[in-house]
Parts: C-alpha cells; sequence; structure tokens
C-alpha cells in the first residue's frame, strides 16, 4: 500500500478482497488504523481506501508517463518480512488478456512488465522512480519478472473515487 493524497491509500484490489474489516499500518508497525474501500476495480487490480488516521502523511506524487528501461524500486514487505527496496527496470507495457488472479476473475489490464523479482507482500506496495514519484503498483511476480498496474490507471481511479464501496462477498470454502 501507498499513501496517495491525504487520508486516500492504493493498494491491489487482492489484497482487500472480500474484506469485513480493513486496517493498515504506517511502514508495517505501530498503531492499526481502520480503512474503507472508496473504490474497488477487480479488472485492474486496483483498491483506493480512505484512513482517516492516514491523514497528515506524506503523499507520493505519481508518475503516469514513465520511460521504458527506467531504473525503478520496488518498494514492500515481501514473504511478510522487514520493509525491503528492491531495483527494478520498466520493460514493455501491454495489455494482458487472460492473467487470472488467485480465485478471481481474468484481468484485462494495461500494465508493465518489470525485470524484478517481486515476492508475496510486494503486491499493493508501490514502484517508484529515481524522483520519488510513483509510477505503478506491483501485483504480480513470476521468477526474475514482476508487473505493475501503471500509474496513469491508479491517476484515472483516483479521479473516479465514489464513497464506500464493497470489495465482494466472502465466499465459504470446502
Amino acid at each position: 500500500m501507498w499513501i496517495a493524497a491525504d487520508g486516500i491509500v492504493v493498494t491491489n484490489a487482492h489484497v482487500v478482497a472480500q474484506s469485513e474489516a480493513i486496517s493498515l499500518q504506517l511502514g508495517g508497525e505501530g498503531e492499526s488504523h481502520a480503512a474503507e474501500a472508496i473504490w474497488y476495480d477487480e479488472e485492474n487490480d486496483i483498491a483506493i481506501l480512505r484512513s482517516p488516521g492516514m491523514s497528515g502523511e506524506r503523499a507520493l506524487a505519481i508518475n503516469p508517463k514513465p520511460r521504458r528501461g527506467a531504473p525503478l524500486a520496488m518498494l514492500g514487505f515481501p514473504d511478510g518480512g522487514p520493509y525491503t527496496v528492491k531495483p527494478a527496470r520498466l520493460g514493455v507495457s501491454a495489455r494482458i488478456p487472460g492473467f487470472r488472479l488467485e480465485g478471481g476473475r481474468y484481468v484485462t489490464a494495461r500494465v508493465a512488465r518489470l525485470i524484478a523479482g517481486a515476492r508475496p507482500g510486494n503486491s499493493g506496495g508501490p514502484l517508484v522512480g529515481p524522483d520519488g514519484r510513483a509510477v505503478g503498483v506491483v501485483f504480480a511476480s513470476g521468477g526474475y519478472t514482476a508487473y505493475a498496474v501503471l500509474a496513469s490507471t491508479v491517476q484515472r481511479a483516483l479521479r473516479r473515487v465514489e464513497g464506500p464501496v464493497s470489495t465482494g462477498a466472502c465466499q465459504e470454502r470446502g
């Protein structure tokens, strides 16, 4: 997750899917803050949350037009461990028909391919350029390739937030 505006947090839809209650921690430690989904887009794997507890925290600016080959940093908590910063390079962006999120629908969004090794726990974290602006949201990996939803998609979603929205119904397993 990352802060995009005062009290507004961006993450992946699959991170909060089917949640009855959402809580956030700044930097992965300290006090938990309640949050509510105000945008949920399963197709683009984007969720935008409102959390009054995150108000007053520094927001990341967005770079909606990063250049291919740009050096980047992937920020997150891979494998539930400590906060890490991993290098990445921006590859081609493409529409990925038929990419299926675990337990979800098929995603056909325009995404960026990264030369980087993301791990579970990087999902929802920002991909930032050398200027510190967010260029995407990391959402999947496979070997030394990772994928990110482009910041331009996030920017469009931020302009369209509606208010409290559902993150999907909980499904009974078994």
